[in-house]
């Protein structure tokens, strides 16, 4: 699978507001914004990622502000990154 520059930029920035625990809003399909915390990357389950594994098939954990975990899929948090439906250091 090919990785684009755009796509690494993405990437990128999703590893670091993991790291940096960010404050992320994204636009949702029936056009609210959600806000929560990004808190890690790995499987769909929370468990973190191993070493050999791909990050671009992890999963975004982010605490919503209503308290619940969510677990996206990082390619589309990459791509909502990208679309600009996704940002992260957001601030309402």
């Amino acid at each position: 699978m090919t990785l684009t520059m755009q796509e690494a930029v993405a990437l990128a920035a999703v590893v670091d507001a993991a790291q940096r625990n960010a404050r992320v809003g994204y636009l949702a399909d029936n056009g609210d914004v959600v806000t929560g915390t990004v808190r890690s990357i790995g499987d769909e389950r929370g468990n973190f990622l191993r070493n050999d594994e791909d990050i671009r098939h992890g999963y975004v954990r982010i605490t919503l502000s209503s308290g619940f975990e969510l677990f996206r899929p990082i390619g589309e948090v990459t791509a909502g990154i990208r679309e600009t439906t996704f940002v992260i250091d957001y601030e309402s």
